[in-house]
């Protein structure tokens, strides 16, 4: 026969260790889950409101900070190039990104404005190219 106590104490001991499994899992699986979120292009809108010709609006993970750099880019002719440079702003009521456009490449923008290519293939990344920065540095200053 077990007493009281020692019952109290297990049903605490397995009460904590189930608990402690549980959000174990939570926690991986919420992880696990991140690994697949990645930003992507929901529109490229004509405003002047941050300052420039367009406003760039992205879904993706909640853990981007605003002033974060992101680069664009697209498949043309069966190559990834970068396309465009943006600054994340701020986040929307809807939980959308609102990002300033820096540099867009003018044969790419030209595309998208005649429909060649929709925001849907449009790969965006937090990881930006020393080529793009030296590109849109040449377009931006001369």
């Amino acid at each position: 026969m077990l007493s009281p106590l020692l019952i109290g104490l297990l049903i605490f001991l397995g009460s904590a260790l189930l608990f402690l499994t549980v959000t174990t899992v939570y926690q991986g699986w919420a992880i696990y889950q991140r690994i697949f979120e990645r930003l992507s292009v929901s529109a490229i809108l004509s405003s002047d409101c941050y300052d420039g010709e367009h406003v760039v609006k992205l879904n993706g993970p909640d853990d981007i900070e605003p002033g974060t750099i992101v680069e664009l880019s697209r498949f043309y002719n069966d190559m990834e190039l970068p396309i465009a440079l943006v600054e994340i702003i701020e986040r929307n009521t809807l939980g959308e990104y609102q990002a300033r456009l820096i540099w867009f490449s003018p044969g790419h923008l030209n595309d998208l404005k005649t429909g060649k290519y929709s925001c849907s293939d449009i790969n965006a990344t937090c990881s930006i190219c020393w080529k793009t920065i030296e590109k849109s540095k040449a377009a931006i200053w001369g």
